[in-house]
């Protein structure tokens, strides 16, 4: 959607929030949902942007040393199944994270 010139109009298909990249990968319902099964929902929901809650994250969680990998797994399977919603015509609305069901 063009995130680096933001469209104003631009609204998450899964909420009513603007569509930003922090709100996708942070805040809206669903991705938070798989934040807080990692234990970091609220730091997720409380980050001001996406690079504060990386830098914050590796620092709160007991496998540091595989939180690079995580975060590009959550990130990669979020913007897929985002696009896969976006590119679908059915009247589905739910996102499906691997075998777990957001909502």
């Amino acid at each position: 959607k063009g995130w680096s010139v933001a469209d104003s109009n631009a609204r998450c298909d899964l909420c009513p929030a603007l569509e930003s990249v922090d709100h996708l990968l942070l805040r809206c319902r669903p991705v938070n949902a798989l934040w807080h099964r990692l234990l970091l929902g609220p730091l997720a929901l409380h980050s001001p942007d996406i690079q504060s809650f990386v830098c914050q994250a590796v620092d709160q969680l007991a496998f540091k040393h595989k939180w690079n990998v995580t975060f590009a797994a959550c990130v990669v399977t979020v913007w897929q199944a985002r696009n896969d919603r976006l590119s679908t015509t059915s009247a589905g609305r739910s996102l499906t994270l691997g075998s777990m069901q957001l909502i």
